[in-house]
């Protein structure tokens, strides 16, 4: 089955009481120059297998025209390389919520924020996946 590279409604963290959540009760892991927080939720709370958001803070990035620009290219980063870790997660029933937060001061490249992206999508599948991946080694 070939991956599909969407990026329904659905699959954004919209849900203000899961936010909290993730942020009071998540686990957070670290590739530069994203921070992640993560958490395992119950079957029960939402249908999609895979649900995240993207936090540029304005402290950090003071122009919105960068903000907005490494949130673009942050959502497209990972509407590329989700496919594997969305596939293993419906395959064992988990579900997950993810916050991509990014920290450093100054915008970046594309290749650095694809990169950092696929090392946290990879780091997830290996906990929680099926398969052990090795798409990393291809972008570096």
């Amino acid at each position: 089955m070939t991956p599909q590279f969407t990026l329904v409604a659905r699959e954004r963290l919209k849900s203000k009481k899961l936010i909290g959540r993730l942020f009071d009760d998540g686990l957070s892991q670290f590739y530069y120059p994203f921070k992640l927080l993560y958490l395992l939720q119950s079957n029960e709370e939402h249908k999609e297998p895979l649900q995240f958001g993207i936090s540029i803070p304005k402290k950090k990035i003071k122009s919105a025209v960068s903000r907005n620009r490494l949130k673009r290219q942050s959502r497209e980063a990972y509407r590329l390389n989700k496919s594997q870790l969305k596939a293993s997660l419906e395959s064992s029933g988990k579900k997950l919520a993810l916050m991509f937060i990014y920290i450093e001061a100054e915008e970046k490249n594309y290749s650095v924020i694809e990169r950092s992206i696929i090392r946290h999508l990879d780091e997830l599948l290996k906990k929680y996946g099926n398969h052990t991946p090795d798409r990393l080694s291809q972008h570096l």
